[in-house]
């Protein structure tokens, strides 16, 4: 009996260990039905390879136009949740609480040693708190800014990347944004953005281990 038990609370523990994926991952959390493209069903799985997720989403739709529905919207909401969970092989993996108490005073360390070295004093000017949308419940999640580009040959036109997928263009430096790439089907994380200098209308895109271009400002 005892044998049982011990066996029974390893496969527990196991389970506990490698099903990562979890239903706070998705915008709305789904049951993949049988009838859907190989990419929903393996995001969908309790121990997904994202980057096997990003490739049959990429080869879903190469061939295909482009449709926005509740599994598009969980992929892109999933990907930005998951991006800081990722080991090299691709797997959702949770740092432990230990794990993440000891990174976070590396980085606080590290941090209060930069400063002190450049004669700085840094204030944070927020957010001290995110709130989920429409809500006042605490969530420990918000998307980022990853890169920001001015132009060489017109200083009021900035692009702006971020976390999750967007693109922002300003024309009156920085006062106004618009989203220019509602319509792109980019994954999580823009990684870089590039003004050309000698023609403000083309601009590079880093986004999903590809490099995009526009003629047109976007």
């Amino acid at each position: 009996m005892r044998t049982v038990f011990l066996l029974f609370f390893f496969v527990i523990a196991m389970t506990g260990l490698f099903s990562q994926n979890e239903a706070g991952f998705f915008k709305v959390p789904l049951q993949a039905p049988t009838d859907v493209p190989n990419w929903v069903q393996e995001m969908y799985a309790a121990d997904p390879n994202v980057f096997e997720v990003d490739f049959l989403f990429d080869r879903y739709y190469r061939d295909r136009p482009f449709e926005k529905n509740v599994h598009t919207q969980n992929y892109k909401h999933w990907r930005r949740q998951v991006a800081n969970f990722l080991n090299e092989e691709g797997f959702i993996r949770r740092p432990s609480y230990a794990e993440e108490e000891a990174r976070a005073r590396y980085l606080q360390d590290r941090r209060a040693a930069l400063a002190h070295d450049r004669g700085a004093v840094w204030q944070s000017l927020g957010p001290v708190e995110t709130y989920e949308n429409g809500s006042d419940t605490p969530i420990s999640w918000h998307t980022n800014v990853y890169c920001v580009e001015q132009s060489a040959v017109d200083p009021d036109l900035l692009y702006a990347g971020t976390e999750g997928g967007g693109v922002f263009k300003s024309t009156d430096h920085g006062l106004n944004w618009t989203l220019v790439t509602a319509n792109e089907p980019f994954g999580p994380g823009i990684q870089d953005i590039k003004i050309s200098p000698f023609d403000v209308q083309t601009v590079y895109v880093t986004a999903n281990r590809r490099i995009y271009k526009t003629e047109n400002g976007g």
